[in-house]
């Protein structure tokens, strides 16, 4: 049979023109093959998705702080900026631009808090500033372009976060800073004023309105520089001269750096996840692809005995590459844009007490670079990879010479279940020498379950074989499902749908397993954090989930004197720059020892350590945080503090919950460190006895009445919201792993429906020899079953180990807590998932094929 019978004159050899392989291509979709190229387009589609919604996701988590700073810094490329949280003397304005080569500078004043309106809440950065930084050209400050705006009492309030709480144009907002709650006029600014940082949770307030409302006198957080061409390393050194206390010279980018290097954990668990999900969306479109692969192999076999050159071979497999790429890619750049418009992303409103955050969801051309080559890549691997040695004999030039005498002949190619065993090998290498490798070790999983599957496969075959032959009540429809399974001809398409669930489960249940790993150690971390108080009192809105915002200690007093308290303790805390990241510095309360149990510790003894930090000059530091210092346990540091303390390392910790890393030291060094007012970021109090800790949070929030903004809590109730902030951080690895899930269901289920239905004839003739139809429908159940039984029971072996490596890598790639163990409810909930909803998916096309009578062409 030749190209005639698909209605073409066979082309002269030595020419095949595009439209002629694209005519030729369509006439084949015809006859039976558009369910399984649908198929390979899905697959192809669903990595294509994940591809672009992960990384428009990860874009768009920076993108809006880098948008914030260039609106606020404008033309600034220098900063003044203090340290920890605290703030430098405004006058030190006049000396930055007297300096020779500062062009302008402008002052601000940032601090974090809440703003209330009738409907809720929002947790905000509150931005002071004068018309001296439109000076720099900032996109987002012109509302201060006159000196009348700058004197107004009022705070200017974007229009997103006003709709979000319920407030409208000229009432007032109650907004809570430095432990108080204070009313205040407002205005609403739209976009028109504040273009896309309308969608940040910066509010606006004059500088000196704003200084007075924070308690902070006359100062500043940081002064903006802008140098004169040329100049700008001559302006950093006479700023450095300047020698102002607390404070340093950085760039005018260093917030957003700094924000890159704090969502940086976030990213990489969300690029393992993405990688393994945008692998199996490959293989999901390589498996259906192979259903087909037959077909082409006889293609290209007809060419070349026709006479086509090799260039018309190429030119014919291409075409289809192409056709099922491109419609892949833009199946999949459409879903994907739909899950990144209303989902997929992650919240990191935990870090929003050390930076001003956003909303801004940005498409880059590198995200959509990414997805489409990704795309088409898998569709030419998936369409030349299983006639690869075909095209090669058909390409190759003939060989008319005849091979010397004694050579050696052909080397047989390595059996696939060696490979397997070879990567599964090398994946347990990485699961226990190197876990940050986590990508490559899930790579040679997933090429482990790919390798391996076809043994297990005939294994369970002919096991079933066995079992049914030696049984006394045998099976006539499982002996004829076996028949079917064991046939050479559908040998590559059982294997590609058993592959594709294997493949699928694998993924999924690595990724929930991890995911559930890494919630369940936030989870015990926040209860052990909590543990010390039975009430928690901390500055309510941003940061106060983890507790990172300091206040002024001025309600000490009425918090002992409420009725059953017992004792209260200070706990200082405060964000400091160190090694260029924004780490979380927690003091131990005041006449407390500090509480870093061993279940944080990754190397030290966390008693010992305890006792050490306890008793001054030591520190506990997070692993991540040492390896950028260079220091490890015993060495000395000196902490970057307003006033710098020399420490030494008692032991290395997870990054106790905050991505940028944590370090505890005691309370006395805390002191030295921070000198001036005293501030705390929590109090911790102790319910006395016969008095519940519930009764004792209703008597504190009491008695600090309606105008505190403190919020309290219980230490469950502390611990209860700290994990569901957690949990929403971890949303995007969820999501990517329920959408694997759902395209391991689809792609199963149309494969099985793609090859029942090339059943079709073969069911015509038994039908014929006097098979009844409910005979043939129980066979070809037992047929998909069998094939998703064993593909999906195979994944989920592989997925325990998976779920280890994982883990683990995640635990090394971000410094979060985790806890280590095999999580057989996400097993269960993924087999049973896939097999189900994939064996139900094929119950009523398995009847319609069932029910096919012989044709006359049959």
């Amino acid at each position: 049979m030749g190209l005639s019978s698909w209605g073409f004159e066979p082309v002269p050899p030595g020419r095949l023109r595009v439209s002629a392989a694209l005519a030729l291509y369509r006439r084949r979709l015809r006859r039976r093959r558009w369910i399984q190229d649908l198929l390979a387009v899905l697959g192809i589609a669903a990595g294509v998705a994940l591809l672009y919604a992960t990384q428009v996701a990860s874009t768009s988590l920076s993108g809006p702080v880098k948008r914030l700073n260039a609106g606020i810094v404008g033309a600034g490329q220098l900063q003044v900026l203090a340290r920890g949280g605290t703030t430098i003397p405004e006058d030190t304005y006049n000396k930055v631009v007297a300096l020779p080569g500062v062009k302008r500078a402008a002052p601000i004043l940032q601090v974090p808090g809440n703003l209330i309106g009738q409907q809720g809440q929002a947790d905000v950065t509150f931005n002071g500033a004068d018309p001296r930084i439109v000076r720099l050209r900032g996109s987002l400050l012109r509302g201060f372009s006159s000196g009348d705006a700058a004197r107004q009492e009022t705070v200017i309030v974007p229009a997103l976060v006003a709709q979000r709480i319920g407030l409208l144009f000229g009432d007032d907002a109650s907004l809570e800073v430095d432990g108080r709650r204070l009313v205040v006029p407002s205005a609403v600014a739209g976009e028109r004023q504040l273009g896309e940082l309308v969608k940040t949770s910066v509010v606006l307030v004059p500088l000196h309105y704003l200084q007075r409302l924070a308690g902070v006198g006359h100062n500043v957080s940081r002064i903006l520089v802008e140098a004169e061409p040329g100049k700008i390393g001559q302006v950093r050194r006479e700023l450095s001269a300047l020698h102002v206390g607390g404070a340093d010279v950085r760039a005018s980018s260093y917030e957003t750096e700094l924000f890159d290097h704090a969502t940086k954990p976030t990213t990489e668990a969300s690029a393992v996840f993405s990688a393994l999900s945008a692998l199996v969306g490959w293989l999901f479109a390589i498996c259906a692809l192979l259903v087909t692969a037959s077909d082409r192999g006889k293609l290209v076999t007809q060419q070349r005995r026709q006479g086509f050159p090799p260039s018309a071979t190429v030119t014919t497999l291409m075409v289809e590459a192409t056709t099922i790429g491109v419609l892949g890619v833009a199946a999949g750049l459409t879903v994907g844009e739909l899950v990144s418009r209303h989902g997929f992303r992650s919240d990191v409103g935990f870090l929003s007490g050390a930076f001003a955050m956003g909303d801004v969801r940005i498409v880059s051309w590198q995200s959509i670079t990414i997805a489409v080559v990704g795309g088409i890549l898998a569709a030419i691997v998936g369409v030349l990879g299983p006639v690869r040695g075909l095209v090669a004999e058909a390409v190759a030039p003939r060989r008319t010479t005849r091979a010397p005498t004694g050579t050696r002949g052909t080397r047989r190619p390595i059996p696939t279940w060696a490979l397997g065993l070879a990567a599964l090998v090398a994946a347990i290498v990485i699961t226990v020498v190197a876990p940050s490798a986590v990508v490559v070790g899930l790579v040679l999983l997933a090429g482990a379950v790919a390798g391996l599957l076809p043994l297990a496969l005939g294994f369970a075959i002919d096991g079933l074989r066995r079992l049914n032959r030696r049984s006394s009540h045998s099976s006539a429809a499982l002996e004829l499902a076996l028949h079917q399974l064991g046939a050479k001809r559908w040998r590559p398409r059982a294997l590609a749908i058993a592959t594709t669930g294997a493949i699928a489960v694998f993924g999924a249940m690595s990724l929930q397993g991890a995911r559930a790993n890494l919630q369940g150690g936030l989870d015990q971390l926040s209860q052990q954090l909590n543990a010390p108080a039975d009430v928690w009192v901390t500055a309510a809105g941003a940061g106060s989930s983890i507790g990172t915002t300091s206040f002024a200690p001025r309600d000490l007093r009425r918090i002992e004197t409420a009725p059953g308290v017992a004792g209260v303790a200070q706990q200082p805390a405060a964000l400091l720059d160190v090694a260029d990241e924004r780490a979380w510095l927690v003091g131990a309360a005041a006449g407390a020892p500090p509480q870093v149990t061993s279940t944080q510790v990754l190397d030290g003894n966390a008693a010992r350590a305890n006792a050490q930090v306890a008793s001054g000059g030591w520190a506990f530091v997070s692993k991540g945080l040492a390896d950028r210092l260079g220091v490890g346990i015993g060495d000395r540091f000196t902490l970057p503090s307003p006033h710098p303390v020399a420490l030494r390392v008692a032991a290395l910790t997870t990054n106790l919950g905050w991505s940028s890393g944590a370090i505890v030291i005691g309370a006395g060094d805390f002191r030295r460190a921070w000198p001036g007012p005293a501030t705390v970021a929590a109090y911790q109090v102790q319910a006395a006895p016969g008095h519940s800790p519930d009764e004792v949070r209703g008597s504190v929030a009491a008695a600090l009445g309606k105008r505190s903004g403190l919020l309290v809590e219980t230490a469950a109730q502390r611990s209860a919201r700290q994990s569901e902030v957690a949990e929403k951080g971890l949303a995007r690895l969820s999501e990517i792993a329920t959408l694997t899930l759902l395209a391991a269901v689809l792609a199963m289920s149309a494969a099985m429906i793609g090859m029942l239905w090339q059943h079709r004839p073969i069911v015509g003739g038994q039908k014929f020899l006097g098979l009844t139809t409910g005979l043939v429908w129980r066979a070809l159940l037992i047929e998909s079953a069998t094939l998703f039984g064993v593909g999906v029971l195979f994944g989920a072996l592989f997925g325990l180990l998976g779920q280890v490596l994982c883990t683990q890598g995640v635990a090394a790639v971000t410094g979060f807590p985790v806890v280590h163990g095999l999580r057989f409810d996400v097993a269960g909930i993924a087999v049973g998932t896939v097999l189900a909803a994939s064996t139900l998916a094929v119950v009523l096309p398995g009847y319609l094929v069932a029910r096919s009578l012989p044709s006359a062409r049959e």
